[in-house]
């Protein structure tokens, strides 16, 4: 059998894109791998920058590097939180980008999310099952208010879809492991300012 492969070329990285090609090369391992190459120009020269690409599967019970790393990772954020005495925000130490977060709400949770090809993390309020958008839109109404408190919103309608997000994130390289710390004790703090100014608005 021949392992077909599929390279998307873009100028931009989304991580929309990022997590769906991951998807897709979990999903499809033994019949397609999928590629996202970031095209650049500087001085009048081509540049490629591998996004995404499928994980060399050695074995089928052997975790890979970024799944051991997540894995890691949300391991001392579980720590951080049991030092620091913050039960709300705990998570359980899944190998995976993102963590759920229950708010009290149905269908609205917080999500703590890592991505290590944009060097970045996150926190956002996560929207399920709003396919009118009604609730998004409701929140959205507040938006000066709600960016009077927190910094860099980014507002996530997602048109033709059921979830919505409102996110907020930290450029931070998470592969270096000495900013673990940092990265986590940022996230704690701007999912606790989210939960707190969203409740006004809900």
């Amino acid at each position: 059998n021949t392992n077909v492969a599929l390279i998307w070329i873009v100028a931009n990285e989304k991580e929309l894109w990022l997590d769906l090609v991951s998807d897709l090369n979990n999903w499809l391992c033994r019949e397609c791998s999928f590629y996202i190459i970031k095209a650049s120009v500087e001085e009048e020269k081509m540049n490629y920058t591998i996004l995404a690409e499928p994980q060399i599967r050695r074995r089928r019970n052997k975790m890979t590097d970024t799944k051991q790393l997540q894995k890691e990772y949300w391991q001392r954020y579980a720590e951080i939180c049991d030092a620091e005495g913050n039960p709300d925000f705990q998570v359980e130490a899944h190998p995976r980008h993102f963590q759920y977060i229950p708010v009290g709400k149905t269908g609205i949770q917080i999500v703590q999310t890592i991505n290590t090809p944009l060097k970045m993390v996150a926190s956002e309020l996560f929207i399920n099952n709003d396919i009118d958008k009604k609730i998004f839109d409701k929140i959205y109404t507040h938006k000066e208010d709600i960016e009077a408190e927190l910094e860099n919103v980014d507002w996530q309608r997602n048109e033709g879809k059921k979830s919505a997000r409102i996110r907020v994130c930290v450029n931070l390289d998470i592969t270096e492991k000495n900013n673990w710390d940092e990265a986590i004790k940022e996230q704690l703090k701007m999912a606790e300012k989210i939960a707190e100014v969203m409740r006004k608005y809900l």
